[in-house]
C-alpha cells in the first residue's frame, strides 16, 4: 500500500483556497480485489505555519480494476494561503488493521496573491462558473446549482475536475438524460461560448446564515487533434454566497420541517368497521413542492387498544432542474385488539408556503372506528364504551331431558365381521401412516431449506452489498440504505433462523449472544441497521455511506467467523 497526494493548485496566491487529498491505495496487477478492515485511523499533518484549514474530512472509497490501483480511503483538506513562501507539510499517516503507511512531505509554493480577490481566470476564452437560481432563501428552501464550463476553443475536452465540498447542506443530484446534459451556446460580453453542464443538483440548506459555495478545479485540454493531445489548462470557478434567513416566528408546535409550495394531505382507512384482531390500513399521503426528501413519519394518536406497526415508508419525489416534487406516503398497519367504539384524533400537517411567506396548515378530520368482537379475541377486565359484560348464568345442571327418540337395530343388520367392518377398522391406521410419513417428509424439507439457507446467508448478503455499492456510484443514497438494510436483515433471518414474522434487533441481539458473538459486533450491526432507518430521514454524506457499506462487510465477515453451522 502507499498513499498518493493531489492538490487542485501546487502554486497557489496569498488568499488563496485549495485542495489537498491523501489517498491510500492497493497497488494492483491485475484483477478485483477487496479488503476487510476494522477502520482506517488518520494521523493528520499540521498546518500551523502558512495556511489555515477551512474544512477536512473523509470523502470516498472505491474498487480497483484491472491494472488500476484500488482506493481504500481518501482524506482531503481545504486550505487558504496566509503568506507568501515555501512551505513543507508534515506526513499524513494511516493506519489499517494496525499496518501504518505514511506518505511523503508535501512542498507548496505560495506566490504573492490578493487575499480578498475573488477566483478567477486570466484566459478570457475559457472560464467555470458556479450558477444557483436564488441568492436569498430560506431554511430548508429548495435551491438550484448548475456548475458549468464556458470555452471557446476548438478540440476541448475536460480531463479531470474536482467538486467543491460544503457544510450546512443537504444535497440532491439531479440526473441527466442519457446522452448527458446537451451543450449549448450562450453570448457572454458580446462573445460565443460553447456552454458544457458538468452536473446539476438541489441543495438544501440546513442552518441560517451566510453559507459560501466552495470553487470548483477543472483541468481541461484544449487544441485536442486525432494526433495531439492537446495544452493542458486548470481554472477554478466562481464561489457565490447564499444567504440562509430564518423561518419566521413563532414557530407552530406541529410544524413538519417542509419549506414549499402547493402542499396537499390526504388520510385513508380501509375501513371503519371491522373485528378484533382484524387489519386496518391508515394510509397517510403529502404531496406538494419542497423538501420531500426530508419529510419525517407523521404521528397519528392511535388509542391504546391498537397495536400499531411501523410504517411502511413510499415516495415518488422526482429531482429535476424546477425542483422537488411529488409524493411521499406512510401505510401504518393497525390492529385493535379489543372490541368498542374509538376515535382516531384529527391531524394536522403543518408547512411553510414559500409563495405567500406564511405557515400553513392542512387537515384531517377525526375518525371513529367501531370493532366488534372477533373469533380470537382475547378475554380481559377492560370495558368499552360499547359492550356490557354480563356473568353466565348455567341453568339445569341437576335434571336432564329424557331422550324421547331411540332406534333400534335388527340384529341381522349388524355390520360386525363384515368387509365394510375390517375396512373401517384397518383405513384410519392407513391414513395415520400415511401423513405420519408425510409429516416426516415435510419436516426434512424444511431442515434441509433451513440449512441451505444458513449455509448460503453469506453469499446472498455479499450479492445484496454488491448491489448496494451499485447504487451508492450512482449516488441513489435512498435505494441504498434500502438495499442494504434489507441484505442486513435478511442475512440474519437465515443465518440464525429466525423467521421474518419476528425478525427484530432484540432478537437478533438475543441470538448472536447465544452464539457468542462478541458484544462490539453486535453493537455495530445494530448501529449500521439504525443508520440505515435513519437515512430516510436526514441527510447523508457519500463518504459516511461508503463507511457503513464497509462496517457491513466486516461484521458478515466477523459473524461468519463466530457463527459454525
Amino acid at each position: 500500500m502507499y498513499v498518493d497526494i493531489k492538490t487542485t493548485n501546487p502554486s497557489p496566491g496569498v488568499g488563496d483556497k485549495f485542495k489537498v487529498s491523501y489517498i491510500l491505495k492497493l497497488k494492483m496487477d491485475g484483477g478485483v480485489a477487496s479488503i476487510s478492515h476494522n477502520g482506517i485511523k488518520v494521523k493528520k499533518p499540521s498546518f500551523t505555519e502558512g495556511f489555515v484549514v477551512t474544512q477536512e474530512g473523509n470523502e470516498s472509497t472505491s474498487f480497483g480494476f484491472g491494472n488500476r490501483d484500488m482506493e481504500i480511503s481518501k482524506y482531503s483538506f481545504i486550505l487558504q494561503a496566509k503568506k507568501k513562501g515555501t512551505f513543507e507539510i508534515s506526513p499524513l499517516t494511516f493506519t489499517m488493521n494496525g499496518d501504518e503507511t505514511t506518505s511523503g512531505v508535501f512542498t507548496i509554493n505560495v506566490g504573492t496573491g490578493n487575499p480578498n480577490a475573488k477566483i478567477q481566470t486570466s484566459d478570457p476564452n475559457l472560464f467555470a462558473r458556479i450558477e444557483v437560481n436564488k441568492r436569498n432563501s430560506y431554511k430548508g428552501e429548495v435551491i438550484n446549482v448548475s456548475y458549468k464550463v464556458y470555452t471557446r476553443y476548438n478540440g476541448f475536452a475536460i480531463e479531470d475536475y474536482d467538486m467543491p465540498m460544503t457544510n450546512g447542506l443537504w444535497k440532491e443530484e439531479i440526473k441527466a438524460p442519457g446522452n448527458g446534459w446537451p451543450q449549448t451556446t450562450q453570448t457572454v460580453n458580446g462573445k460565443n461560448y460553447y456552454v458544457l453542464t458538468l452536473k446539476k443538483e438541489v441543495i438544501i440548506p440546513q442552518k441560517t446564515g451566510e453559507i459560501k459555495l466552495e470553487p470548483i478545479n477543472i483541468t481541461a485540454l484544449i487544441g485536442r487533434t486525432f494526433f495531439n493531445r492537446g495544452q493542458q489548462k486548470s481554472i477554478n470557478s466562481n464561489s457565490p454566497t447564499i444567504t440562509v434567513k430564518e423561518l419566521p416566528s413563532p414557530t407552530p408546535t406541529n410544524f413538519s420541517n417542509q419549506v414549499g409550495s402547493n402542499y396537499k394531505l390526504n388520510v385513508t382507512y380501509s375501513t371503519k368497521n371491522l373485528k378484533t384482531n382484524d387489519p386496518l390500513d391508515v394510509k397517510v399521503s403529502i404531496e406538494g413542492r419542497g423538501n420531500l426528501k426530508q419529510l419525517t413519519t407523521p404521528v397519528l394518536n392511535f388509542p391504546q387498544d391498537f397495536e400499531v406497526f411501523d410504517p411502511e415508508v413510499k415516495d415518488n419525489v422526482k429531482i429535476s432542474s424546477s425542483g422537488i416534487s411529488g409524493t411521499k406516503s406512510f401505510n401504518y398497519l393497525v390492529i385493535p385488539r379489543y372490541r368498542g367504539t374509538f376515535e382516531i384524533p384529527d391531524y394536522e400537517f403543518t408547512y411553510f408556503d414559500i409563495k405567500s411567506k406564511q405557515y400553513k396548515t392542512l387537515k384531517h378530520p377525526a375518525q371513529t372506528i367501531h370493532v366488534e368482537k372477533g373469533e380470537n379475541e382475547i378475554e380481559t377486565t377492560n370495558t368499552t364504551t360499547s359492550v356490557a359484560k354480563q356473568n353466565v348464568e348455567i341453568l339445569n345442571t341437576d335434571i336432564r331431558h329424557i331422550n324421547e327418540t331411540t332406534t333400534l337395530y335388527a340384529k341381522k343388520d349388524s355390520i360386525f365381521n363384515t368387509k365394510l367392518y375390517w375396512s373401517l377398522i384397518i383405513i384410519p391406521f392407513i391414513i395415520a401412516l400415511l401423513l405420519y410419513i408425510y409429516i416426516i417428509i415435510k419436516r426434512n424439507m424444511i431442515k434441509d431449506e433451513a440449512t441451505y439457507k444458513t449455509k448460503n446467508a453469506s453469499k446472498k448478503a455479499t450479492s445484496k452489498l454488491k448491489k448496494a455499492a451499485e447504487l451508492l456510484n450512482q449516488n441513489k443514497h435512498i435505494e441504498f440504505y434500502e438495499e442494504l438494510y434489507n441484505a442486513m436483515t435478511s442475512y440474519c433471518s437465515h443465518k440464525l433462523s429466525i423467521p421474518n414474522s419476528i425478525l427484530n434487533k432484540e432478537i437478533i441481539s438475543e441470538k448472536l449472544r447465544k452464539n457468542n458473538v462478541s458484544d462490539s459486533t453486535i453493537a455495530n450491526l445494530i448501529k449500521v441497521l439504525d443508520e440505515c432507518e435513519m437515512a430516510r430521514f436526514s441527510p447523508v454524506t457519500q463518504a459516511g455511506a461508503e463507511q457503513t457499506l464497509s462496517d457491513s462487510n466486516i461484521i458478515i465477515n466477523q459473524i461468519e467467523k463466530d457463527v459454525k453451522k
